[in-house]
């Protein structure tokens, strides 16, 4: 496999490293090693609009995956706290969004984090525009 090659499919495997490495952080309490777990999937990428897309993705997909599984448990506390916060039944949905959200956000720092350091430590893989 040539550079050019493994260039082109660099956001499909940092896509899979991310959302691999975000899988096993959500197994720890401490939830911001997802910047970590992103930053790492976006070393992967050349371009930092490539590392920002391959990080969202991966993180959300992590996150969706781990809210589908304990579901019943993650429902019941953010509609308990929606009524808290809100004041009505079944604003849990918007707090789901904001969770989410702010997993997305974390993605797409730390890949596009990622992607600034490989373009910082390995000037040489840029395309010859981007110099």
């Amino acid at each position: 496999m040539s550079l050019e090659q493994f260039n082109k499919l660099s956001p499909i495997l940092a896509t899979l490293v991310c959302f691999l490495l975000n899988l096993m952080v959500i197994m720890v309490p401490f939830w911001p090693l997802t910047l970590v777990a992103a930053i790492i999937g976006g070393l992967f990428c050349v371009e930092m609009k490539w590392g920002a897309i391959t990080g969202t993705i991966g993180v959300l997909l992590a996150w969706g995956i781990s809210y589908l599984i304990a579901t019943n448990d993650i429902g019941l506390q953010v509609d308990q706290l929606g009524r808290l916060i809100i004041g009505s039944s079944g604003a849990g949905g918007i707090i789901v969004i904001l969770i989410f959200l702010i997993g997305a956000l974390f993605g797409f720092l730390g890949g596009s984090i990622g992607s600034g350091i490989r373009m910082l430590v390995f000037p040489e893989f840029l395309k010859e525009e981007e110099r």
